[in-house]
Parts: C-alpha cells; sequence; structure tokens
C-alpha cells in the first residue's frame, strides 16, 4: 500500500507498463523495430562478413589448396 488512491496507483503502474512496452523491439534478424518507429540492426543478426581472423584463415586455406608453399602464402597474405 503507498497511501496513494487506486486510480493514482493505476495510473502509476500503467504508466510503468507503458514504458516497458515502449523499450521492448521486435527483431526479425536483420533489424529491430521499436513502438515508436525506431531501429536499430538486430544484435542477434549473423555477420555477413567473417571476422578478420576467420578471413585470414580462409584465405590460407585457399592459397595452400592452390598448392603453393607456406613461404609464398605468408608473403602473399600479409
Amino acid at each position: 500500500m503507498t497511501g496513494w488512491s487506486e486510480h493514482c496507483q493505476w495510473v502509476l503502474e500503467q504508466t510503468l507498463a507503458d514504458e516497458v512496452a515502449a523499450n521492448i523491439p521486435v527483431c526479425d534478424g536483420t533489424i529491430c523495430r521499436y513502438p515508436s518507429g525506431a531501429t536499430m540492426p538486430d544484435p542477434a543478426a549473423k555477420p555477413k562478413t567473417p571476422s578478420p581472423w576467420v578471413q585470414g584463415q580462409l584465405d590460407w586455406q585457399e592459397c595452400k589448396e592452390a598448392g603453393n608453399t607456406d613461404e609464398y602464402c605468408r608473403l602473399t597474405l600479409n
């Protein structure tokens, strides 16, 4: 019991519930949309390009599979 009237308590609870709802986006795997219309990239989206480390590993593997030596791959990829 807060000492507020029932109406004031209801208004407070409704305002808090509306604030929470306004800050929960709906995400589709690419973009998140807030009820206000604001958008942001979906943080759970998979990256479209690999990280630089992963890309380096892929490039190394491709170079080696092409029949090149370690030395050649090091020189060309660095």
